[in-house]
């Protein structure tokens, strides 16, 4: 960005744009490409090809979309679509692509219906990732948890219980009811100190 205070406005601009870590894609009315920027067409795997002129149907051939549930996501439901048929633009949405990667998306209209549409994403496979690693050691720990051989509650400072396993109920005779309450409360103790 040597020397970027020195260009115009315009000039400016375009370079941020260039250059932003983001993908960015502006779309016409008709959902035809307008420009797409480097780190766009890596997200979307499509370098190999110029995409600005191509359609969204045709892109669709190249790359699908994917809700988190997994199906595909429909041609219609793309977000240049949505913006484009309700004038509303959103932010924030999750869609996967046939390459394994997750996108973070938000599209948004530049004057309401029958106007372009930029659509602005960012690979978010490490946090996805991530994210399905600690649910994977939650369920390990929970697994582990539920089933010990020993007899284990889950307690703050205070003694407030918020979660027993099987073995405790067994041990105790206290069941689910007593999350909520303090050991103190159910007594669980004979000498407090």
């Amino acid at each position: 960005f040597k020397g970027l205070t020195s260009l115009n406005e315009e000039s400016r601009f375009i370079t941020l744009v260039k250059n932003l870590p983001t993908g960015l894609v502006v779309y016409s009315p008709d959902a035809t490409v307008v420009y797409v920027n480097k780190v766009a067409k890596e997200i979307m795997g499509v370098t190999d090809c110029n995409a600005e002129g191509m359609t969204e149907a045709q892109l669709h051939r190249k790359l699908h979309f994917i809700k988190e549930t997994g199906e595909e996501l429909p041609l219609e439901e793309h977000p240049v679509f949505e913006v484009l048929k309700t004038g509303c633009s959103f932010s924030d949405r999750v869609y996967g692509t046939a390459e394994g990667k997750w996108i973070l998306c938000s599209a948004y209209s530049t004057n309401g219906t029958d106007s372009q549409v930029v659509v602005v994403f960012s690979d978010i496979t490490n946090l996805k990732d991530a994210e399905a690693s600690c649910d994977m050691s939650r369920e390990v720990c929970n697994h582990a948890f539920l089933n010990s051989h020993d007899a284990i509650l889950v307690t703050d400072a205070e003694g407030k219980i918020y979660s027993i396993n099987r073995m405790f109920s067994l041990f105790t005779g206290y069941g689910e009811d007593v999350v909520g309450k303090t050991t103190y409360d159910i007594g669980l103790w004979k000498d407090l100190k």
